[in-house]
């Protein structure tokens, strides 16, 4: 939010995709960002239904249930949601679907749970997401001494699951309709602090 050149609000620009909504829509919620979403989620489906699953506190891979770097092959919750079949007019997954294991089978489960006209917005980044700071940390460590592979410090490693590039693909083999947008957009850092802090 600081740095991002334009400056833009995610969640917003995803919903106004989608056009308008009527306001009464089941929606489900499993980003990682309810604390941030609930307020404006709130409002553009004031006389709806929002479900929340938090998966802020299951970024672990000790939980067994969702994965980070490592992808051991846990089962992830999201793989058998406890909702009945075509339960939501709307799901959010803003920046998560990376993150989980076995993502065609979560992909297949939201699928699921979604209504036949119902939309999904899934946000996610390029594998070719921040490719200059993957460059100047790889120079940082071999200036510090400790060199590194290029796949070490490859920040779209951790979106390989579900990029920009893959994404659509992996949709369209549940969702009969799938459009991609993209979001043509600069880091700008004016001091090198949050750099080095990242």
């Amino acid at each position: 939010d600081e740095y991002t050149t334009p400056e833009m609000n995610c969640l917003e620009w995803m919903l106004q995709r989608q056009g308008s909504w009527r306001g009464d829509e089941q929606v489900l919620d499993i980003s990682s960002t309810q604390d941030i979403q609930a307020d404006r989620l709130n409002e553009v489906f004031s006389s709806g239904s929002i479900k929340t699953i938090d998966l802020a506190r299951h970024l672990s891979p000790k939980t067994n249930e969702l994965v980070l770097h490592d992808k051991p092959t846990p089962t992830s919750k999201l793989q058998q949601l406890p909702y009945p079949d075509d339960s939501f007019d709307v799901i959010i997954a803003n920046h998560i679907l990376y993150y989980v294991s076995h993502v065609d089978a979560v992909i297949a489960d939201l699928h699921r749970v979604l209504k036949p006209e119902g939309v999904l917005l899934a946000s996610t980044d390029s594998q070719f997401t921040m490719a200059e700071f993957s460059t100047l940390a790889r120079r940082a460590l071999t200036l510090l001494g400790h060199p590194t592979r290029t796949e070490d410090s490859y920040f779209g490693q951790l979106v390989e699951e579900y990029s920009l590039e893959n994404g659509a693909t992996k949709l369209a083999r549940h969702f009969r309709a799938v459009v991609r947008h993209e979001i043509p957009s600069t880091f700008v850092f004016s001091d090198p602090d949050p750099i080095i802090k990242y």
